[in-house]
């Protein structure tokens, strides 16, 4: 019968130590990832800018507005998105456009894969016009004019598409 009693005691003695390894390993985990998985992002506050002079709700023409959004990535991360509407001004004038594209390394990858689209689109439509001009200046540690006042869309088309992301950005 004691033999009985001692094996049943260190049976309830190794049930009780893998309990209790278990209920301090899920305590560890609490401690770690509670303060993760209960903190709250902050909200980004989302902004909308419009033409002073000329009214974007009527789609007046020459009108713009800039929305910029953002959404947390993770903690410490977030992706900022600017989106440009304009009311094209139809004229026929010449119209020259200097455009100004951030080329550092924070816009490596896809970033500036849409940039480079983007632009590419802008450009195809002003260039239609054969009087128009673009010029286009790039920026990172320094700025550089890649491109002066032209109105060969086909070779400024290619310039953007070879354009490749920089060093540091300096404002």
């Amino acid at each position: 019968m004691k033999d009985r009693v001692v094996k049943y005691l260190r049976k309830q003695s190794k049930y009780k130590r893998i309990i209790m390894s278990i209920g301090f390993i899920f305590m560890v985990a609490l401690i770690l990832f509670i303060p993760f998985s209960f903190a709250s992002l902050t909200p980004i506050k989302s902004i909308t800018i419009t033409s002073e002079h000329t009214n974007y709700e009527t789609k007046e023409a020459g009108s713009w507005q800039v929305k910029k959004s953002a959404v947390w990535k993770k903690k410490g991360e977030a992706e900022i998105t600017f989106d440009v509407d304009t009311v094209m001004k139809t004229n026929n004038e010449a119209t020259d456009v200097i455009l100004v594209l951030d080329v550092s390394g924070s816009m490596n990858g896809d970033k500036l894969n849409r940039v480079k689209n983007d632009t590419i689109e802008l450009v195809n439509s002003l260039l239609e016009n054969s009087q128009n001009r673009a010029a286009l200046i790039t920026f990172e540690t320094k700025s550089t004019l890649v491109s002066g006042l032209t109105s060969d869309k086909d070779g400024l088309v290619n310039t953007i598409n070879n354009l490749s992301t920089g060093n540091m950005t300096n404002y």
